[in-house]
């Protein structure tokens, strides 16, 4: 998934989902040291272009829509 729709689908993402994926995907860039508040959409624009993050950032997001895949 490319870093743009990533970032659209996570900010798409109904509440209290969406805050606690965008504090998750803060988490694991920060290598859990982040400081528990809602990063902003250009937080997790910068994020979203390390491949490693967007790769686990997609991961987790297909396995949340498609649980039984």
């Amino acid at each position: 998934m490319r870093s743009e729709s990533l970032a659209e689908a996570l900010f798409s993402m109904e509440e209290p989902w969406q805050s606690r994926f965008l504090i998750l995907v803060a988490e694991m860039a920060t290598n859990w040291t982040w400081n528990g508040r809602v990063p902003s959409r250009g937080e997790i624009a910068a994020w979203l272009s390390d491949p490693g993050v967007r790769r686990e950032v997609t991961l987790m997001l297909r396995a949340w829509q498609n649980p039984c895949e």
